[in-house]
């Protein structure tokens, strides 16, 4: 993507959209829908230079029974990732923005976590024991939460 003309391209700026990829529907009045159902865009986070690109990244779908498109899931340049929100908190490199859902963690069985390759900070949901289980690498490894 450049700005300009083929002949004379100038540089993309700050919130341009860098790369798309859209979907349109045919609906019912026989015609394509005026808005995306879906959309995977990147965008420049900074005017481009030869020595700064910064982008960042986001999706966005239709709920059902509208024609509007929202953000979903949201990449800052910084590799923060916002779901629900398009302004992750700066200190989270995960912000799950809801009021309507919660973050559901891996459940296994106690063997089935022991027989993972563990590092520590990992947090599960032992089925066994009915417990949060986290990870710690001292003895004992796994403590119930």
């Amino acid at each position: 993507r450049a700005d300009g003309t083929a002949a004379s391209p100038t540089q993309v700026l700050s919130g341009e959209i860098v790369w798309q990829f859209l979907s349109r529907g045919y609906h019912d009045g026989s015609a394509f829908h005026t808005n995306n159902g879906m959309a995977f865009r990147a965008y420049a986070a900074e005017n481009y230079t030869s020595t700064a690109q910064g982008t960042h990244v986001d999706i966005r779908t239709t709920p059902i029974g509208s024609t509007t498109v929202a953000t979903r899931f949201f990449v800052e340049d910084t590799g923060n990732i916002g779901i629900g929100t398009v302004t992750p908190a700066a200190s989270a490199k995960l912000d799950i923005s809801t009021t309507t859902g919660a973050l559901l963690v891996p459940r296994m069985t106690t063997a089935q976590r022991d027989a993972l390759t563990a590092v520590v900070g990992m947090i599960i949901y032992n089925t066994t024991t009915n417990l949060f289980n986290g990870y710690q690498g001292a003895v004992p490894a796994w403590l119930a939460l």
